[in-house]
């Protein structure tokens, strides 16, 4: 028997040896939904990609989330600024490559999408913060 500790729950469920990890996932994820804090969490972790929250996500994450504390400010900004940064040294990075390689039309594009990523992702971010004072 395969046995899978459920975080959050702090219970483990069995399985038969020869059930499949898909069949798994979706028996865990039908008996033990998220709770709220691990939803809680997952919105507010920088990786989370704002394409991937739904508005009734959202809706959820505001009626659970009371806002952003003061103290919160500071490294929320330098996080979203090494996020921006991240994106556009990538972005140039690629671009000084492509340029070697003789694409400059390539390298343009890379730059301007390094810098609509960063862009994005900073205005996103601003957002949130606005929303949560």
């Amino acid at each position: 028997m395969k046995e899978i500790y459920v975080q959050g729950y702090d219970t483990v469920v069995e399985f038969p040896d020869d059930t499949t990890p898909s069949v798994i996932k979706s028996a865990l994820q039908k008996r033990f939904p998220e709770t709220d804090d691990q939803f809680v969490a997952r919105i507010k972790d920088p990786s989370t990609q704002a394409a991937d929250v739904s508005f009734k996500d959202f809706q959820r994450y505001k009626q659970l989330d009371t806002g952003m504390e003061l103290l919160e400010v500071p490294g929320v900004v330098a996080q979203a600024a090494s996020i921006a940064a991240k994106e556009l040294y990538d972005g140039a990075k690629a671009a000084i490559n492509l340029s070697l390689q003789g694409e400059g039309g390539k390298a343009a594009a890379s730059l301007a999408e390094g810098a609509t990523r960063g862009t994005t992702d900073l205005v996103s971010l601003g957002r949130r913060i606005g929303e949560g004072f």
